[in-house]
């Protein structure tokens, strides 16, 4: 490769400095770059505009230089590699990735791969993610995801963002049923709802006349 240094010259060339053509290599379709080559003067920079196609973003290096907006500039260009020339500039558009991630509220988890990256392609059937699904620990129960998916398992299709979305569960409601055995009776309200983790109300086994509370 050529080399190249952070102090270009000041002012113009001086008379007889040499010419370099720096190249630019176009790796794959999905977008515009150019032009094809840049000629400059020893310590001059050169530029190039690269454009992506939607859903595609550059990739591109090459001479030193870094990106701005869609202006590639290189380093001062110095010299050149007696073996390989003048450095090549190297542009690749690549399709975009959109991070997908799986997040469980309070009462699970999420079993599969709850962090995803899915990359673009042009038939939107074919942009998904893997199967994920919401699991309820001990005492609780999948409601719903936040987007209003109703199904624990889920696959999603189309996409052309990424998002998160996180799974929701409620403690499991449990009833509890009191009963009196002969010769008594009960105080306190003898069925109730609560939910799990939680505790009941007061309940009391009161004895008949001529009995007493065993058990």
């Amino acid at each position: 490769m050529a080399a190249w240094v952070d102090t270009p010259f000041t002012g113009s060339a001086p008379a007889g400095t040499p010419v370099y053509r720096v190249a630019l290599r176009q790796q794959s379709l999905a977008g515009t770059a150019g032009p094809a080559y840049v000629e400059v003067a020893m310590g001059e920079t050169a530029q190039f505009t690269v454009t992506p196609d939607t859903h595609y973003e550059t990739n591109i290096s090459g001479c030193g230089g870094s990106l701005a907006g869609a202006t590639y500039t290189t380093a001062p260009i110095v010299s050149a590699s007696k073996v390989t020339g003048v450095c090549q500039v190297i542009v690749k558009f690549t399709p975009e990735k959109y991070r997908v991630i799986y997040e469980a509220g309070t009462g699970g988890s999420i079993t599969g791969k709850a962090e995803q990256l899915v990359e673009y392609k042009s038939n939107p059937l074919d942009v998904k993610t893997e199967e994920v699904e919401a699991v309820a620990n001990t005492g609780f129960e999948f409601v719903k995801w936040d987007d209003g998916v109703l199904t624990a398992k889920r696959t999603d299709h189309s996409i052309n963002d990424g998002f998160t979305v996180t799974a929701e569960f409620q403690a499991q409601q449990l009833t509890l049923t009191y009963l009196a055995g002969p010769g008594g009776t009960l105080t306190g309200d003898s069925v109730q709802n609560i939910l799990y983790g939680g505790s009941g109300a007061p309940v009391t086994a009161v004895p008949n006349l001529g009995y007493s509370f065993d058990r």
